[in-house]
């Protein structure tokens, strides 16, 4: 009975993370773009940069100027040097943007960056 109560947990916070990381990415208000296949993150300490389709920059939420971005990046990772970077790319933003920002990301020092995508209907009916 106690192995079945641990899956049990397990489970739950499996969903309840799960939730916390799409509920993310819903108040970001970006449109994402649809990848098949996508993977779900693992740390818990989570850096979150959005790219709007304007240009604009995010850093966990707060406007980033292109002149403060570098950093903004920094602090970030003197507070949390372990974390996990994932930027959220608009899906009408321009590539130049994102490019940069990537670059930005690289010089700050981070480098393993994951892309925030949203799932596509036929991801949810597929099982592993």
């Amino acid at each position: 009975m106690t192995p079945l109560i641990d899956v049990v947990f397990l489970l739950l916070t499996f969903f309840i993370l799960s939730l916390v990381l799409m509920v993310r990415a819903e108040v970001i208000g970006i449109e994402l773009p649809d990848v098949p296949g996508s993977v779900t993150a693992s740390n818990p300490d989570i850096i979150t940069v959005a790219l709007e389709a304007d240009g604009t920059i995010r850093v966990n939420g707060e406007i980033a100027s292109k002149e403060d971005l570098p950093d903004l990046l920094a602090a970030a990772r003197a507070h949390l040097p372990d974390a996990s970077v994932i930027v959220a790319a608009d899906e009408s933003s321009r590539s130049g943007d994102f490019i940069r920002l990537q670059q930005m990301l690289t010089e700050a020092g981070f480098s393993s960056v994951s892309i925030l995508t949203a799932p596509t209907p036929d991801d949810s009916t597929k099982r592993p």
